[in-house]
């Protein structure tokens, strides 16, 4: 089978929910090159392709945790760790006062 470099995921994505034979009619009858090209297919698309309807809820569930996977952290979890992470806690000296710190500190407690 032609795999090309960029729809190796989507290969992948079918042989996780045993749907692999059907690679090629979904990227080439259906277009899908990116995850995202998902959201514009319907169940009868699937259907005319040979995907049954247990075959096509398998999908659409992969699909979604596929997306999950991928998705990039929110800035909020990029810019600050844990709370009471110790670098967190070795960072705070410099942003707060003293007495902040002791609050935060035996609150945690």
């Amino acid at each position: 089978m032609l795999m090309e470099q960029d729809t190796q995921w989507l290969y992948h994505l079918l042989a996780e929910v045993q749907l692999e034979r059907f690679y090629l009619r979904v990227r080439d009858s259906l277009n899908i090159t990116r995850v995202e090209h998902f959201a514009y297919v319907k169940e009868s698309d699937l259907e005319q392709i040979g995907i049954s309807k247990p075959g096509q809820r398998r999908l659409w569930e992969a699909v979604k945790n596929f997306k999950i996977s991928v998705r990039p952290k929110s800035w909020m979890a990029k810019a600050r760790p844990l709370h009471g992470a110790p670098e967190w806690r070795s960072g705070l000296r410099h942003c707060v006062s003293p007495w902040f710190e002791s609050r935060l500190y035996h609150n945690r407690l």
